[in-house]
């Protein structure tokens, strides 16, 4: 981690916000992080007009103001610092898709915890879920911060919301989960496949056969609700869906005509 001021630090010790930041939850990534101390001018210019702070993903740089003062919603420069940070981290925690970046779309047990995938207008900067996680964050290390939720109500943070991002923070999420299984299926029977997802995200399904025959695919959840229909193709047949909320699922593979074949079958899920 690097800090250093624009010009001249005034109104800030360098030493005391890397103290500071080191009181946040954080892994490696806190090594990639530099920071630059402006003046309300220079944050007006970088960061936009009438804003507090921004942070950069590309240089992981973070850009604050140098002068101590409360923003209009209450939020002090340590919760605005921290808010920069969980941009950060985020910056640097895998996602399944579609979920990420993370950066956009908040880290994944949070967001599974929140339900993003529920959120509409994600185009409108109050309803971003990567603006929320930040804020989240920025609370989690000041629970009882003088500051209104400006975001989304849905992703105002709760207990389960802080836990998920200490888990996000000391456990990241890495890779989507993988299942194979080789069966051979009756002509015109079906069989069953149940499987989990720990997290909302994209669920693959890819069925090959050395048989000319067409298979179907159809995936449901644990209470029996059609979720998708693979698309059927020669030798085989593949399936996509993202899931939110699903944890529990079921997929079923039907073969066409009424020859016996034996197929092959990859399942990942978040």
């Amino acid at each position: 981690m690097t800090i250093a001021c624009r010009h001249h630090c005034t109104a800030a010790d360098p030493e005391k916000i890397a103290e500071f930041l080191g009181t946040l939850a954080h892994a490696s990534e806190m090594n990639l992080l530099k920071v630059q101390l402006s003046t309300p001018r220079e944050i007006a210019y970088s960061c936009g007009a009438g804003v507090q702070a921004c942070y950069y993903p590309l240089g992981n740089r973070m850009v604050i103001n140098g002068n101590d003062t409360v923003a209009d919603d209450g939020a002090t420069r340590a919760f605005v610092i921290a808010h920069e940070y969980g941009h950060h981290l985020a910056n640097h925690r895998p996602a399944p898709p579609p979920g990420s970046p993370a950066i956009s779309w908040g880290t994944p047990r949070w967001a599974s915890h929140e339900r993003v995938c529920r959120i509409k207008g994600r185009g409108l900067y109050f309803r971003n879920p990567g603006e929320a996680f930040a804020e989240a964050f920025a609370f989690s290390r000041f629970p009882d911060a003088a500051v209104r939720w400006a975001w989304s109500w849905s992703l105002k943070p709760d207990a389960g919301a802080f836990a998920a991002i200490g888990d996000d923070v000391l456990a990241p999420w890495r890779r989507m989960g993988r299942s194979r299984f080789s069966r051979r299926l009756p002509g015109g029977g079906s069989t069953t496949h149940k499987f989990s997802a720990r997290f909302d995200g994209m669920v693959t399904v890819r069925l090959r056969s050395s048989s000319p025959r067409r298979f179907k695919l159809r995936l449901f959840d644990s209470h029996g609700q059609l979720l998708a229909d693979g698309v059927g193709r020669r030798r085989g047949a593949a399936l996509r869906y993202s899931l939110c909320g699903q944890r529990k699922l079921r997929l079923v593979v039907r073969r066409r005509g009424p020859a016996a074949g034996r197929y092959r079958l990859s399942i990942q899920a978040p």
